[in-house]
């Protein structure tokens, strides 16, 4: 497990980049790289059955924001991304019943810029967990 948060990447900016492809093309299978990974969250999560949890919670609740974000931004498909800003404060998740069983960094609110025909806009994303050195979207909104 990482000491250190994870810093801000040329990485995470290319995956935060596919995330907006998949949101405009309205396909989630586009960005299945900034989601929080299916065998990490088996190995991290404190849950009778973690890897239905991660189905039901992670990826089913990741494919209904993008289509639903597809639906509600009008001219998403042409958007071009600005950047990609983790939020702050960063902490760490002390593990307990029912929730980590690993301490793992976490960040919520961080924001997608983007802008359509010239216009700025942000996308909230609820919350990210680290894996490995890296930021994972565990949550949408």
């Amino acid at each position: 497990i990482d000491a250190l948060p994870p810093s801000q990447s040329d990485d995470l900016t290319t995956r935060a980049r596919h995330l907006l492809e998949a949101i405009a093309k309205d396909d989630p299978s586009l960005a299945t790289d900034i989601v929080f990974p299916r065998d990490a969250y088996v190995a991290a999560k404190d849950a009778a059955d973690p890897g239905k949890q991660w189905d039901d919670k992670v990826a089913s609740a990741f494919q209904k924001q993008v289509h639903l974000l597809h639906k509600r931004t009008s001219g998403i498909e042409r958007a071009q991304l600005t950047g990609f800003e983790l939020g702050l404060p960063i902490s760490q998740v002390v593990p307990k019943k029912h929730d980590m069983k690993v301490s793992l960094w976490r960040v919520r609110h961080s924001r997608l810029s983007f802008t359509i025909d010239g216009k700025l806009a942000r996308l909230d994303l609820g919350e990210l967990m680290s894996w490995r050195g890296a930021w994972y979207v565990l949550e949408m909104k």
